[in-house]
């Protein structure tokens, strides 16, 4: 099923809130990072360290299409925002703009992850679901939401570091070479690649 579902604590009412083309696969998703202590929302991990995976639960909130989801994410999430939500950004699509990660949590993510191999049966799997699959574009945002993370980013210079992976990302790209522009579109087809290379590195 294709929609929104949350991540409760049935402790206190608190909820992770999020969007999945596949929910049920998405919520096991969580919990298996959950048990490992790998989940990348600290929020959500402190708190199914401190009450027990046996105070949590896994529910559909809303189904719907899939160029829908960021805009009912959204929704859901400003709707529970005030009974309180593990999220850690506040703004549907899955963008952590903004959000920066503790130094704990991090080496805590890592260490969890570290010396960590899938086993063949398991790769055998990850093969078998991905044969044939073709990767298909992101739902696009609303007008809203991107007015939303555009206002988080404003103001937030990048580093030298993350200045450099964009410039070695781009470094060597011949894809429009020898291409001559000749309409507007064409110049805007042409930006819109370039802050795809450059949200990959965000």
């Amino acid at each position: 099923m294709t929609g929104i579902y949350s991540i409760i604590n049935t402790d206190n009412g608190q909820r992770y809130i999020g969007q999945a083309i596949n929910i049920k696969r998405r919520i096991t998703k969580h919990f298996s990072e959950l048990r490992s202590k790998s989940h990348h929302c600290e929020h959500l991990q402190r708190a199914f360290n401190k009450y027990g995976e046996a105070n949590f639960k896994g529910e559909t909130i809303e189904s719907c299409e899939i160029n829908n989801l960021t805009d009912r994410e959204q929704y859901w999430i400003d709707y529970y925002k005030d009974s309180g939500i593990y999220n850690a950004a506040l703004y549907a699509g899955g963008s952590c703009l903004g959000v920066v990660h503790s130094k704990e949590s991090r080496e805590r993510v890592a260490n969890a992850l570290k010396g960590r191999k899938h086993s063949e049966e398991s790769r055998k799997r990850q093969s078998i679901a991905q044969t044939g699959k073709k990767r298909g574009k992101r739902p696009p945002f609303s007008a809203e939401t991107r007015a939303k993370m555009s206002l988080a980013k404003k103001g937030k210079p990048l580093s030298k570091e993350h200045k450099s992976k964009i410039s070695a990302s781009l470094t060597g790209n011949t894809r429009t070479l020898g291409y001559k522009y000749g309409r507007e579109t064409d110049v805007m087809n042409l930006n819109l690649k370039i802050k795809e290379n450059y949200y990959e590195y965000c």
